[in-house]
């Protein structure tokens, strides 16, 4: 039903249109710019090699954007945003798009893969005691000022 492949030859431009449109109806407004977008590729370290798309016919409805560092000196993906087209969702896309990629992360020697998700549609404020400061600065997009 659908095809998969890696994001190498994709556009950044095809992917931003793909991306405003998977979160079009997200509870976090995501109007971004196509400057802005492509700088948050680059801040937040997007692989192309290790990202992936599902395809309906030759149409990109669904992705998976990563990024590789090392974390807690282990090399680790993070997944930068997964989205799929409104009218794909529940048709089993993101569960193949992670399928697709499982191997190549295996060759890669990727050991970790760091997803962060929202729980709820509801407002969540979770408290921290205690933070590890040097386990985030290498998902950091820019150096705090603060």
């Amino acid at each position: 039903m659908f095809d998969y492949k890696f994001l190498n030859k994709m556009s950044n431009e095809t992917l931003h249109k793909v991306f405003l449109s998977a979160f079009s109806d997200y509870q976090v407004k995501m109007d971004l710019p196509i400057w802005k977008f492509k700088l948050m590729l680059k801040r937040r370290g997007y692989v192309p090699e290790l990202s992936i798309g599902a395809f309906k016919g030759e149409m990109l409805v669904g992705f998976v954007l990563n990024g590789l560092r090392s974390w807690n000196g282990k090399p680790t993906v993070y997944d930068l945003g997964t989205g799929v087209i409104g009218e794909y969702r529940k048709q089993g896309v993101t569960n193949g798009m992670l399928l697709n990629m499982k191997e190549v992360l295996k060759q890669r020697q990727v050991k970790q893969y760091l997803l962060e998700v929202i729980k709820s549609n509801t407002s969540e404020v979770e408290h921290v005691n205690r933070m590890d400061w040097g386990q985030l600065t290498d998902f950091w997009d820019c150096k705090s000022s603060w």
